[in-house]
C-alpha cells in the first residue's frame, strides 16, 4: 500500500441516479475524518462482502468549479453502471448499498494519470460510464487553460451521466444518428494533441486503431478470467471411453 492510500470503512453519505443504470454513490469515513488526497484519473478499490475486489474512478465534488488536491475532502464519488451480465460487483452495489450502508474501500490509486505534454492541446473520449475519469480531467484542463476537447458517446441521452458536470462537451447518441466517427475525429486533430479515452473495450480498440503517432492513455473496463481450479492433492479422472480411470498429481494438467 502506497503512503497515498489507505483502507478504511466507508459509508454511503447519498445515492443519487445519474441515468440510466447508473447511480452516483457519495462515501464518507465511518469515523468521519478527512480522505486522502487524489488527482484526476484516480480509482479506489471496493471490497465486496464476497472478498472480492472492484475498482470505480472518483469523480470530483460536484459543485466544485475546479478538481481540488487538498485533503480536507470528506466525502467521495463514484458513478456505478449495473450490468446484469457482470460478475456481480455492480449488482450488490445496486441492489444492496443504500444509504446509510457500508463498505470497505481502499484507495486512492492512480494508472490514469492526466498529464498532457505542456502547450499540448487535449482530446477526452468516453463511452457510457467510462465518462467518469473525464470529468476530473475535463475541470483540470479548463482551470489549467489546457485546450481542450469532450466527445461522449452513448446509446441515448438517457444513457449519458453527468452531462451536466462535463461543461462543454459534443454528444454522440446512436439513436439520434450522431454516432462517432473516430477516426475522422482523430485524423483531424492537431498533430501534437494528447488524447485520453476511457470505455469498454470496443470502444477504445476503435480509439487505439485510428490513434496514429498521437500520445495515447487508456483506461477501460471489463471481467477478469475466471482462475482455473487449483486442486491441492491428487485427483481422478474417469475415460468414458475406454473405461479406465486415471490419477492426476496436484498441479498438472490432465491434456
Amino acid at each position: 500500500m502506497s503512503s497515498h492510500e489507505t483502507e478504511f470503512d466507508a459509508v454511503v453519505v447519498s445515492r443519487q441516479p445519474a441515468a440510466d443504470s447508473i447511480d452516483v454513490f457519495e462515501l464518507a469515513r465511518v469515523d468521519g475524518t478527512t480522505l486522502p488526497s487524489w488527482q484526476a484519473g484516480a480509482h479506489l478499490d471496493l471490497v465486496l462482502p464476497s472478498g472480492d475486489e472492484r475498482q470505480y474512478s472518483l469523480l470530483p465534488p460536484a459543485t466544485a468549479p475546479v478538481l481540488s488536491s487538498s485533503t480536507d475532502a470528506s466525502t467521495w464519488r463514484i458513478a456505478v453502471l449495473r450490468e446484469p451480465s457482470g460478475r456481480g460487483g455492480s449488482l450488490w452495489l445496486h441492489d444492496s448499498l443504500t444509504a446509510g450502508g457500508t463498505v470497505r474501500v481502499r484507495g486512492p490509486r492512480n494508472h490514469f494519470e492526466f498529464a498532457p505534454f505542456p502547450g499540448s492541446p487535449v482530446l477526452l473520449l468516453a463511452a457510457g460510464v467510462g465518462i467518469t475519469p473525464i470529468v476530473s480531467m475535463a475541470r483540470v484542463a479548463a482551470a489549467a487553460g489546457i485546450r481542450y476537447a469532450v466527445h461522449y458517446c452513448g446509446r441515448s441521452r438517457s444513457a449519458l451521466a453527468l452531462v451536466d458536470e462535463i461543461g462543454a462537451a459534443t454528444l454522440h447518441l446512436s439513436d439520434e444518428g450522431t454516432r462517432l466517427d473516430v477516426a475522422a475525429l482523430i485524423g483531424s486533430l492537431d498533430p501534437m494533441t494528447t488524447i485520453y479515452a476511457c470505455g469498454p473495450t470496443r470502444f477504445i480498440e476503435a480509439v487505439e486503431a485510428s490513434a496514429g503517432g498521437h500520445p495515447l492513455h487508456i483506461e477501460h473496463f471489463e471481467a477478469k478470467p475466471l482462475a482455473a481450479p487449483v486442486f491441492e492433492g491428487d485427483f481422478e479422472v474417469n475415460l468414458a471411453l475406454s473405461g479406465k480411470t486415471l490419477t492426476v498429481p496436484p498441479h498438472r494438467s490432465i491434456l
